[in-house]
C-alpha cells in the first residue's frame, strides 16, 4: 500500500538515490571517491592505513568493499521494488513516468559501477522478498553492459533537462546522454567491441548540441562552487550532494572525503583537513608552463604548523613527489565546520568529460583527429590556461599533427590534467 501517492514514489526514488552517499561512507562520501580509485599514476594514500583495495590486498572481511557491494545492491533492489510497484500509484502519468525513467537510470548506473571494480556480477532485476535464495550466480560483464545500455536508453528519453530541477542532484536527461557516453567507450575497450565508439561518440555529440551546457571561465571555481552547494549547471551535469556537517539533523547526507584530502590543517575553526592523498610527481610534470589547472588540483604550498591561518609555506620547485591533493579546499565551506564532515557535492560527469569523451570517440571513428576532434579538445586546454575556449592559442592548443595513436595518448594526459583526482583515472 505504500506506493499511492506521488510523495510516496518521490520518497521511494529519494531512497534509491540515497545509496550514493550513504553515511558508512563505503560509497562516494569516501571510499569510491578516494580508496577504491587511488593507488594509480595520478594519486598514492600517504600513509599504510588503508591500502587494502589500492593494492589489491583484500578479502571479503574489509568492510568497506563489503559495504559498498551491499550499498548498491540495496539500492538495486529499492530501485527494483519501485519499479514493480510505481503502476499501481494514483500519480499522474507524467509523474510515473519521470520517475520510473530516474529509477531504471540509477540501477544502470549502479551496476556499472560494480561491473567496473568486480567484473562479472549478478544481474538482478527483481525486488528480493525474502532472505531465501538470495545467492546468485554471476553474469558476464558483456551481458551486464547490454542491460545498462538498455536501461539507461530508456531513461534519457523521458528524463527532464537539469535547467527542470535547478541542481545536478537528479539525473537529467543531458546527463544520462552524457553517462552513456562513458558506458559506451568503457564497452568499446573492455567487451572489446569497437561499435560502441560510434554509440559514444553519439551521446556525447548530443550533449555538446544541447545548448544547455558550456565550460565555466575559472577552472577552479567548480569545485568552490562544489564546497559551497552551488549548482553550476552548464558545466556540471550531475553530482552526489551531500549536506550540513553531521550536527543536528542526522537524516542528511555529508561527506568525508573534505577532511580526508587537501592541505594538512589541524585548525578545526576554519576546516580540518588531514591531507591523506598526495599527487605523484608523474601527474605534477603532466601540467604544462602556464596550466592554472597544476596548482589548484595539487597544492603548492603546505601551512605553517599545520594551520591554515597562519603563513604558507611555498613548496621548492623541484619537489614534485608528494604534494598534497587540494582540488576542494574546506575554507569555501559556508557553514559551521565539523572536524571531519562537511557539504561537498561529489562530481559524477562534468561537461569538460564530455567534450573529451566525444574526442575520444571520434578519433576512433574517423581513424584519427578531426577538426571537430581538435575543438572539443582544445576547449578544455584553453580554460585550463585561463584563456577563452574559441580562440586559439600556441601555448594551450594541441599539436595539429597528431596521428590516431598520439592523439589518443594526448587524450589520456589530458584526461589527467583536467579530471584529476575525480575518481575515473583507474577505470579510464
Amino acid at each position: 500500500t505504500y506506493y499511492n501517492t506521488e510523495a510516496q514514489l518521490t520518497a521511494a526514488l529519494m531512497a534509491v538515490y540515497s545509496e550514493m552517499g550513504n553515511s558508512d561512507e563505503a560509497t562516494y562520501s569516501r571510499f569510491l571517491s578516494l580508496e577504491a580509485p587511488s593507488a594509480n599514476d595520478e594519486q598514492l594514500l600517504r600513509s599504510n592505513a588503508a591500502v587494502a583495495v589500492s593494492a589489491y590486498n583484500f578479502d571479503p572481511s574489509y568492510a568497506n568493499l563489503v559495504n559498498c557491494w551491499t550499498d548498491f545492491y540495496e539500492g538495486i533492489n529499492r530501485a527494483n521494488a519501485l519499479l514493480e510497484n510505481i503502476d499501481r500509484s494514483q500519480a499522474s502519468t507524467a509523474a510515473k513516468e519521470q520517475i520510473r525513467a530516474e529509477a531504471l537510470f540509477l540501477r544502470a548506473y549502479y551496476y556499472f559501477v560494480l561491473v567496473g571494480y568486480w567484473g562479472d556480477v549478478p544481474l538482478k532485476l527483481t525486488s528480493t522478498e525474502s532472505a531465501q535464495n538470495v545467492t546468485l550466480a554471476r553474469t558476464p560483464v558483456k551481458e551486464v553492459y547490454a542491460q545498462i545500455i538498455k536501461d539507461m536508453t530508456l531513461a534519457e528519453g523521458v528524463l527532464k533537462n537539469n535547467t527542470d530541477w535547478g541542481n545536478t542532484g537528479r539525473i537529467s536527461k543531458t546527463a544520462a546522454a552524457g553517462m552513456l557516453a562513458r558506458v559506451c567507450l568503457y564497452a568499446a575497450g573492455r567487451l572489446p567491441d569497437a561499435s560502441k565508439y560510434a554509440d559514444a561518440r553519439t551521446w556525447a555529440l548530443k550533449v555538446m548540441n544541447s545548448g544547455l551546457h558550456a565550460l565555466s571561465s575559472d577552472y577552479s571555481q567548480i569545485f568552490k562552487n562544489e564546497s559551497a552547494d552551488i549548482y553550476d549547471l552548464k558545466e556540471c551535469l550531475w553530482e552526489v550532494e551531500f549536506n550540513g556537517n553531521g550536527v543536528g539533523n542526522v537524516y542528511r547526507e555529508i561527506e568525508r572525503f573534505g577532511s580526508t584530502i587537501g592541505i594538512p590543517n589541524n585548525n578545526e575553526t576554519v576546516g580540518f583537513m588531514q591531507g591523506q592523498y598526495v599527487a605523484t610527481g608523474v601527474q605534477y610534470q603532466l601540467y604544462g608552463a602556464g596550466d592554472l589547472r597544476r596548482d589548484w588540483n595539487i597544492a603548492p604550498f603546505t601551512y605553517t604548523g599545520q594551520d591554515a591561518t597562519k603563513a604558507q609555506i611555498p613548496y621548492a620547485a623541484t619537489y614534485v613527489w608528494g604534494r598534497y591533493v587540494a582540488k576542494w579546499r574546506r575554507q569555501y565551506q559556508v557553514i559551521t565546520y565539523a572536524k571531519n564532515f562537511g557539504p561537498t557535492n561529489w562530481p559524477l560527469l562534468r561537461y569538460s568529460d564530455v567534450l573529451l569523451m566525444f574526442a575520444e570517440a571520434d578519433n576512433e571513428v574517423n581513424g584519427g583527429p578531426t577538426p571537430a576532434a581538435y575543438t572539443a579538445l582544445n576547449q578544455v586546454r584553453r580554460r585550463g590556461y585561463g584563456l577563452p575556449v574559441g580562440a586559439t592559442s600556441a601555448v594551450a592548443d594541441a599539436p595539429a599533427t597528431l596521428t590516431k595513436a598520439t592523439f589518443f595518448n594526448y587524450l589520456k594526459d589530458e584526461r589527467a590534467r583536467e579530471l584529476a583526482f575525480e575518481g575515473l583515472r583507474k577505470l579510464d
